[in-house]
């Protein structure tokens, strides 16, 4: 069996504590704190990863929508050039702020992906340093 040395050991004269002894098996301090930070680090990196891949998914659904809303404005653009009633540029009208909507709406999306695409990048970089 191992004998912890005394506080008055050789080693508190030279720093002024007492040598924290390990026994067999026994991980220090230093090592529990490392795990529990890329535990937290890990769990942080897969709360991220969902909601990368959900929002990704949401601005495909956001694009295609866009290029069907901004189709159905040059159609209706074309209607109101062709027929020149109020009526007809009133949809034009309509259809052409439903088109800003959606873009603004895509823009918004992309805007979240990049920003967790770098707080992704930021988290890895702090598990490699683990």
């Amino acid at each position: 069996m191992r004998r912890i040395q005394p506080v008055g050991s050789s080693d508190s004269r030279r720093t002024g504590f007492p040598r924290q002894q390990l026994y067999p098996g026994q991980v220090g301090a230093g090592s529990t704190l490392n795990a529990m930070v890329r535990s937290r680090i890990e769990r942080q990196l897969a709360d991220v990863g969902k909601q990368l891949k959900a929002l990704r998914s949401d601005l495909g659904v956001a694009e295609q929508a866009l290029m069907q809303v901004d189709y159905e404005a040059d159609d209706a653009r074309l209607r109101s050039l062709v027929s020149e009633t109020p009526l007809a540029q009133k949809e034009h009208e309509e259809a052409r702020r439903q088109v800003d909507v959606n873009r603004r709406n895509r823009d918004q999306l992309h805007a979240e992906v990049v920003r967790l695409e770098v707080r992704q990048d930021e988290l890895l970089d702090a598990f490699n340093e683990r």
